[in-house]
């Protein structure tokens, strides 16, 4: 599943001292930020739950500085539908703290929710927040729950000289619950390879439609009863795509119809 965003135009702005350490990259025409997708990710989620990655997208070996809120450019803005919570590992000994919010395996488990600006493997780039990002108070984890937001901070690459360059640049990692998205929208910081000081801004927004809270409710009347079991009986049989195909295996059979019964009355 490949989710596309919106952008605005890029913007060049000069590098200021302390947000991005000492680091002056180059701005030139041939540099192309191209794309946010949501991705699916086979990382081995427990049962009832799935994993979804967000990548960046650039025309080439594009370097991402960062991605969050920029003042005046677009703010960062993540939530799940029906507040369902991400899934985190507490098993993991950084459970409820701040390095739980970034990939830390193979000491969490690979399903973990994280944020990044980082490769497939994930080797070599250590991710951090600037100071009061997302409210963090930099003890305790901020990617938890069903909703995170800021409007001055970034998430970037802690170590400056050891930049993430494209196509793709991997953002986030989050696991919900099966039957579910997410909403989440921002600003990504960026360069072309070999040009001069300054970086790039191109704002991002990628989501998945919502599913509805009730889906056997299909008259949308706030309550599952007769009519609606008439609707799923009169789909009975091959029916890709169909409301009643609650399961989505292309069929509306006994699955969808116990389903339905077992939801029988007013939608919570």
């Amino acid at each position: 599943m490949k989710t596309m965003m919106t952008r605005k135009g890029s913007k060049v702005f000069p590098i200021t001292a302390g947000v991005l350490g000492s680091l002056a990259l180059a701005v030139s025409a041939s540099g192309q930020f191209l794309l946010v997708t949501i991705e699916d990710f086979d990382a081995g989620a427990p049962e009832g739950f799935r994993t979804f990655r967000v990548v960046a997208h650039f025309g080439g070996a594009d370097i991402m500085l960062f991605w969050g809120a920029f003042p005046g450019e677009g703010d960062l803005i993540f939530f799940t539908c029906n507040s369902v919570d991400l899934l985190n590992d507490t098993a993991s000994p950084f459970s409820g703290l701040k390095a739980e919010d970034f990939a830390t395996f193979p000491i969490s488990a690979e399903w973990d929710s994280w944020v990044t600006v980082g490769t497939t493997g994930f080797a070599g780039n250590q991710t951090d927040y600037t100071p009061g990002f997302i409210g963090s108070d930099g003890v305790n984890a901020a990617i938890v729950g069903n909703s995170f937001s800021d409007v001055e901070g970034f998430v970037f690459d802690a170590d400056p000289t050891s930049p993430i360059s494209g196509p793709d640049v991997v953002m986030a990692q989050f696991t919900i619950p099966e039957g579910n998205s997410f909403h989440l929208q921002g600003v990504v910081g960026w360069n072309p390879p070999n040009g001069g000081p300054g970086f790039n801004l191109s704002s991002f927004l990628v989501e998945q439609k919502c599913p509805p809270s009730c889906p056997w409710d299909l008259d949308d009347n706030a309550v599952v009863g007769a009519s609606d079991l008439l609707s799923l009986l009169v789909s009975w049989g091959p029916c890709k795509g169909c409301p009643a195909d609650f399961d989505g295996n292309g069929n509306v059979e006994e699955s969808d119809l116990a389903a339905l019964l077992a939801n029988w009355g007013p939608c919570p």
